[in-house]
């Protein structure tokens, strides 16, 4: 049944988790995991962007026949799916944290990451802070 199929697919998930964190745990394996996961990112933000162009198509061809509800509507449905995306790739995000953390290399790379998130977002914070002193 399809039951079987999804608890198939999800012992095939963790399977793979399990090896690499494994195979992760060498500076090798850890290249190859890599360059596996940009591979994929690849293809996905290719087939991504060919369907974003193809919805910019679609939706120009679409916004000269419809009225300025019908518009506010589609506009409020992409809203939420754009918020279900973000959710979904913040438990991703979190999810994948927690995967290479079980690594002190992975748990080192965590930290330095969000330390560079943090400074990047002081500077950014400090360079607003000026331009509003200088527009006063």
């Amino acid at each position: 049944t399809w039951h079987d199929w999804l608890r198939h697919l999800r012992s095939l998930r963790e399977r793979r988790s399990q090896l690499e964190v494994l195979v992760g745990r060498t500076s090798v394996g850890l290249r190859r995991i890599m360059y596996r996961r940009w591979v994929q990112f690849a293809a996905e933000s290719k087939t991504r962007r060919e369907k974003r162009e193809a919805a910019h198509r679609a939706a120009f061809a679409f916004a000269s026949k419809t009225s300025e509800t019908q518009r506010r509507r589609m506009a409020f449905n992409t809203w939420v799916r754009w918020l279900t995306v973000v959710r979904d790739r913040r438990a991703k995000t979190h999810a994948m944290s927690l995967l290479v953390s079980t690594t002190d290399r992975g748990q080192r790379s965590l930290c330095f990451s969000r330390w560079q998130r943090f400074v990047a977002h002081r500077r950014q914070h400090h360079a607003l802070q000026k331009l509003a002193l200088v527009k006063e």
